[in-house]
């Protein structure tokens, strides 16, 4: 069996972006506006079987208690088994502004609506 490496690849703009892994913080983003780009690896954080992925959004202004998403606001994160042979996307998630400035998941490509969450 292949060893196989999970990478969480971040895409944020504009946006406090906090993500765990089987409840476990595993990046955060609290003050760059952006854009930020980068990778972790998150192996440590799975377990055999079924993990759980979060993401908590909020835009930069929540901090001095700014409660709007700006619209050009994006946190998105893409998850990748990598291996040997290459990479393979496991889930993505992608939270922009909806028309009241607030976050959604609605352009995430596996969203399965508000009470469902993500496939």
């Amino acid at each position: 069996m292949p060893l196989v490496k999970h990478i969480l690849y971040f895409n944020i703009y504009n946006s406090l972006c906090m993500t765990y892994a089987n409840d476990v913080e595993t990046f955060y983003n609290y003050y760059n506006k952006g854009p930020l780009t980068s990778g972790v690896n998150i192996t440590p954080f799975l377990v055999n079987g079924k993990n759980s992925l979060s993401v908590e959004v909020a835009g930069l202004g929540a901090l001095e208690g700014d409660e709007t998403y700006p619209a050009d606001a994006k946190c998105e994160l893409t998850i990748t088994a990598a291996t040997s042979k290459g990479e393979t996307e496991v889930a993505k998630i992608i939270a922009t502004a909806d028309e009241k400035d607030q976050p959604t998941g609605l352009t995430s490509p596996d969203y399965l609506g508000k009470k469902g969450g993500f496939r």
